[in-house]
């Protein structure tokens, strides 16, 4: 291992949470800097009985000072920004908030001494790629704006890498929020059955991963760091249509399923049921419809160098993944829609 010292923002959360986690278990001679903004709460406190190596720092994205106590001492750094939790109880889009937020972290990087490498969970642009018929999928375009400001600051972007997560599986499991149908996320209809509804035009080339796999990504990121060093590190483990996604998911679960294709107004009225705002549907519409038409080529018309991760190290499948989880709480709590 390269590196010694590695803060993380997020630790409680997916994308910090794996890498502390990895870390934790398979690299003890690595000291971690969990961060998150309350120390005191379970998930944190959890996190210390991961390890010896892990210690807790208390640090809020909104406060670059805090950041840059943060970071100190750090050799490496790895950045994730939240754009969902800035729409609660939102309107229309908040794209500033996750946008500050990661300038501040992106500055306070810049600053800290002895940084040898940065990474930055991000996505890709797709805007552009569609001839800007897809533009409304805001939390891609924050993602594209920090990876400019980024790109903008030679002395960082030098040593960076940004690492590309698509569809998390996790979201199938845990994901929170009311209106979770909205990716693609089954309910339980009359019969009984399964179904999961997707636009009309938006049920193919759907990239996925295990995100619980981003520790060993990034551990193979420090094991070569050049040859990583101003790439995308692409992390995606198999690419699905939403046929296979729910037929495999079904057939492991014991249940019978299937796919809705709906028309945007009533993807928008679903969404309106779900509690979510119409931005919000139209944003997740459009994603899955930049998906189904850009196809997995988007990776080769990215103006940055890529690296597949998954020819570097063994990443879950969606079939395996379902597998392993038990699905009874999510089973037993679902209601009849």
């Amino acid at each position: 291992m390269q590196y010694k010292t590695l803060a993380v923002t997020g630790a409680t959360g997916f994308q910090g949470g794996a890498i502390v986690k990895y870390f934790a278990a398979n690299h003890p001679e690595v000291s971690i800097q969990a961060i998150t903004r309350n120390i005191k709460k379970q998930p944190a406190l959890d996190l210390l009985k991961l390890g010896g190596n892990v210690s807790l720092v208390q640090a809020d994205l909104e406060d670059k000072a805090s950041l840059v106590k943060a970071f100190a001492g750090a050799e490496a750094v790895y950045l994730v920004t939240d754009y969902w939790n800035t729409q609660n109880n939102a309107v229309a889009p908040n794209l500033n908030s996750e946008i500050m937020n990661g300038v501040a972290a992106i500055d306070a990087a810049a600053e800290t001494k002895g940084l040898k490498h940065f990474l930055f969970g991000t996505l890709s642009e797709f805007a552009s790629q569609s001839n800007m018929k897809w533009r409304n999928i805001y939390h891609f375009n924050t993602k594209i704006a920090l990876n400019a400001y980024i790109r903008s600051k030679p002395d960082l972007w030098r040593k960076s890498t940004l690492v590309f997560t698509p569809i998390y599986f996790e979201n199938y499991l845990a994901f929170e929020q009311p209106f979770f149908p909205l990716l693609g996320g089954p309910k339980l209809v009359e019969g009984p059955q399964w179904r999961a509804f997707f636009p009309e035009n938006g049920v193919g080339n759907l990239p996925m991963v295990q995100i619980g796999d981003l520790g060993k990504v990034v551990a193979a990121i420090f094991k070569e760091p050049a040859r990583y060093f101003q790439k995308y590190a692409v992390m995606i483990s198999e690419y699905h249509t939403a046929a296979t996604l729910v037929e495999q998911w079904a057939e492991a679960v014991g249940v019978t399923a299937g796919v809705d294709q709906i028309d945007l107004e009533e993807f928008k009225r679903r969404g309106r049921e779900l509690g979510a705002p119409e931005f919000m549907a139209v944003e997740i519409w459009e994603q899955m419809c930049v998906l189904h038409d850009v196809g997995q080529s988007f990776i080769q018309k990215l103006d940055i160098e890529t690296v597949d991760m998954h020819g570097v190290v063994k990443l879950t499948t969606w079939k395996d993944w379902v597998e392993q989880q038990d699905w009874t709480t999510f089973l037993s709590s679902s209601k009849t829609v």
